[in-house]
């Protein structure tokens, strides 16, 4: 399954709609979402939608809202290689395995006969569990079926039909699930790991979340699109600009600036005309151009909210957090091991991690700070 998060910006930054919605059609010009409703990032006036899906290729997407008029279009892709594990994680634990040669797949292809799935079980309306024939099944390559044969088969979802437990292959019906499935087979198509150290999905997805972090952090930024409800700089009415605390800056949602002295009453101007204001989306740099929004000699004079990040993961950051993984596997868990198993790998280390900082050092972001 890959998720797709979609940004809409109400018209004027109009905060607290409830009917924006959103279809989605698929390349075939299927709906395959209808009129579901966005949330708001805070109190921000930017609306977003997560869209699911099992399926790849090319999506389009209408958003409009009934009260504030303002129907925008999208186009946007899902592939199983551009999209990354779950939030915050930069590679996936099939990219992982694979990279490692530890991954298999029912149906597998044999020699002179055709690729079938795996009969998992047949149902009698009261048994709920069943096992597949491998363990350490593999996130988001699992499709369970079922039907009278094998050529004549319906899609079960998870959660609504069954859940699974990946290290042990075990499916548990819902009660749902089971009347649905009756006395009918279930079938199965997955990925898992084949090996002998001690690996699993969990393991693995706990070392994709730590890399993940330590790129962010080496990095000093997010390679996610991530909204900042509020951020507050202090000002200088000597300086014309400042600096947004991440970077590079997808959009920016609000921007506020004040003339009134600390202690007074509040009293904030939104910018809003873009030509009083320049922004360089790559450093943040936002240059107050019109004299009458110059804020004041002050603290908190500047008050700004804004998208960072990037709307899609680099391709050169996956592959540094897939490099960082299979590192830390190495100097850890069972490393001996997969380097004895993978003698190319192993004499390629210092390969990866020269890679790793060439990218770290491409993609590393100077703090900058506001005076």
């Amino acid at each position: 399954m890959a998720t797709k998060r979609i940004y809409y910006n109400a018209r004027a930054f109009t905060s607290a709609l409830t009917d924006i919605k959103i279809d989605i059609y698929n390349s075939a010009n299927t709906k395959v979402t209808d009129a579901q409703t966005l949330s708001e990032l805070g109190s921000t006036g930017v609306y977003y939608y997560d869209f699911t899906t099992s399926s790849t290729g090319t999506f389009y997407c209408i958003i409009d809202s009934a009260s504030e008029p303002q129907a925008k279009t999208y186009e946007f892709t899902v592939s199983a290689t551009s999209t990354a594990g779950s939030a915050g994680q930069y590679c996936t634990t099939l990219e992982v395995c694979e990279f490692l040669g530890i991954v298999r797949k029912i149906p597998e292809w044999t020699e002179s006969s055709s690729p079938t799935r795996e009969t998992v079980g047949t149902g009698d309306d009261q048994v709920l569990v069943f096992y597949l024939d491998h363990n350490n099944v593999i996130a988001g390559t699992y499709t369970l079926y079922y039907g009278s044969a094998v050529t004549t088969t319906t899609t079960l979802s998870e959660t609504t039909h069954f859940t699974i437990d990946k290290e042990n292959g075990k499916i548990t019906l819902t009660t749902t699930g089971r009347t649905l499935l009756s006395t009918n087979n279930i079938y199965a198509e997955y990925k898992y790991i084949e090996n002998n150290l001690g690996l699993n999905d969990e393991i693995i997805s706990d070392l994709i979340d730590n890399a993940s972090k330590d790129l962010e952090s080496q990095c000093n930024r997010v390679f996610t699109e991530t909204a900042v409800s509020e951020e507050l700089i202090d000002t200088n009415e000597n300086i014309d600009e400042y600096f947004t605390l991440f970077r590079p800056v997808v959009s920016l949602t609000h921007l506020y600036t004040t003339q009134t002295e600390e202690g007074s009453t509040e009293s904030y101007t939104e910018i809003t005309d873009t030509a009083d204001y320049d922004l360089d989306l790559r450093t943040g740099r936002i240059t107050i151009l019109e004299d009458t929004y110059k804020p004041i000699t002050r603290r908190r004079g500047l008050k700004i909210s804004y998208v960072h990040g990037s709307s899609t993961v680099p391709v050169d950051i996956r592959r540094a957090c897939l490099y960082s993984v299979v590192l830390d596997l190495v100097a850890g868990r069972g490393g001996k091991d997969i380097v004895v198993g993978n003698k190319d790998l192993g004499l390629s280390i210092p390969f990866y991690q020269n890679m790793l900082d060439k990218i770290i050092h491409r993609y590393q972001v100077n703090p900058m700070f506001n005076s």
